[in-house]
Parts: C-alpha cells; sequence; structure tokens
C-alpha cells in the first residue's frame, strides 16, 4: 500500500492477461506489477515483463515502486531491452 491507501501488487501469469488496463503478454512465465485505487479499487496501472525472478517490492511515501529481484535472457522493465549476461542478473 502507498500513502494513499492505493494497493501495488506483483505476481506471474502464463500467456496474455489484463489486469483492468490494457492486455500484457509475452511468452512463457511473465511477471506483472498492478496499482489500484484506493477504497473504490479502480485499475490506476499495470505493466508485464519476461523471464525475472522479483525478490521484493517497496513503495516509498513519495508513492514510488521500487523493485529488486534478478532477471535471465532477455526482459523489459519500460526502458528498452536489458540482456543477462549470465544465468541471474541483478
Amino acid at each position: 500500500m502507498d500513502a494513499a491507501g492505493d494497493a501495488v501488487v506483483r505476481g506471474s501469469f502464463i500467456g496474455s492477461v489484463s489486469f483492468g488496463g490494457a492486455a500484457i503478454g509475452g511468452t512463457g512465465y511473465n511477471e506483472f506489477l498492478a496499482k489500484y485505487s484506493g477504497p473504490d479499487g479502480a485499475h490506476v496501472w499495470s505493466d508485464g515483463f519476461g523471464l525475472s525472478q522479483p525478490a521484493d517490492l517497496v513503495v516509498d511515501p513519495f508513492g514510488d515502486v521500487v523493485m529488486t529481484g534478478y532477471f535471465s535472457g532477455t526482459t523489459d522493465f519500460g526502458g528498452g531491452a536489458l540482456t543477462g549476461a549470465g544465468s541471474q542478473d541483478v
């Protein structure tokens, strides 16, 4: 939960899915982040990315979402494709 009472959710899925916004998807297992507003639970945003293993999720007092973890292969966290240098990259 952030300071405004909005919920941030992290999880995984296979295929294509919508969490209230546009459909997101990929091949194999994918991770997602989604944010829903306070008491009404309305979709604020959601995004997916592939081949990663999240470790921890924090929402700071300003509502910024920070996630740690690792990935293998190639993934995109929104800033362009990243290709790992080994089996598990941070």
